[in-house]
């Protein structure tokens, strides 16, 4: 996939970048739910996975959001890069109450979706050990699905800064459907490093989120 690269220093966040790039914490998440009613309808109607169909949403408003695209890379001097696309590293339940991790390529055909995200989870289930993505790939944003909880908060474990490496990749999670005056509501969360991201890319990215599943 293709990217174009930005020197820190003199692009316009450079002042923004600078601030927050070395704090011990820099991470920033915020929880929202969201109606999803027209979205889940879509997918049951057509006889999508849910899941997947969910997933297919939010990986495609990140895909809307710039911000949410760009990783600090350190080869040549620090600086940052902008994918043109990401791809959903996603969680996968497997035997034995474990889990692993699978990625498919974004399109924006969710029939299409749909069908890698099924072939990527089953490839999961022959495999023992836990395979992880970091240092691997920055063209992806971790997913996962906590179907159990409609949660309000969620904090998700990073990987500690050291020499050429900064743990940027965005987070997102979804959880439980719930009902409330017949729309069917469910918590998104969304954690990113605020050198890149600021608070009006959190907003634009969730009017993306209900503009896509406002038109399913």
């Amino acid at each position: 996939m293709a990217w174009v690269r930005h020197d820190p220093t003199t692009w316009p966040r450079a002042s923004a970048y600078a601030h927050y790039r070395h704090m011990a914490q820099p991470h920033m998440a915020v929880t929202v739910d969201v109606d999803v009613t027209a979205a889940v309808a879509a997918c049951r109607a057509e006889g999508r996975s849910v899941f997947a169909g969910l997933m297919h949403g939010l990986v495609g408003a990140v895909q809307a959001v710039p911000a949410l695209r760009q990783r600090i890379r350190f080869e040549g001097g620090e600086h940052v890069v902008e994918h043109d696309r990401v791809d959903p590293a996603f969680t996968v339940a497997v035997a034995g109450g474990r889990f692993g991790f699978a990625t498919v390529p974004y399109v924006a055909d969710p029939v299409a979706f749909s069908v890698a995200v099924r072939e990527a989870s089953e490839a999961q289930h022959g495999i023992a050990e836990l395979q992880p993505f970091e240092g691997v790939r920055d063209d992806v944003v971790y997913m996962s699905c906590l179907p159990w909880l409609s949660f309000t908060s969620l904090t998700h474990p990073v990987h500690a800064s050291r020499e050429g490496f900064v743990d940027d990749v965005p987070r997102i999670a979804w959880g439980k459907l719930t009902e409330r005056d017949g729309r069917q509501l469910m918590p998104v969360n969304l954690q990113v490093h605020h050198a890149l991201v600021d608070g009006r890319h959190l907003g634009a990215f969730f009017e993306a989120v209900e503009a896509g599943w406002g038109a399913a």
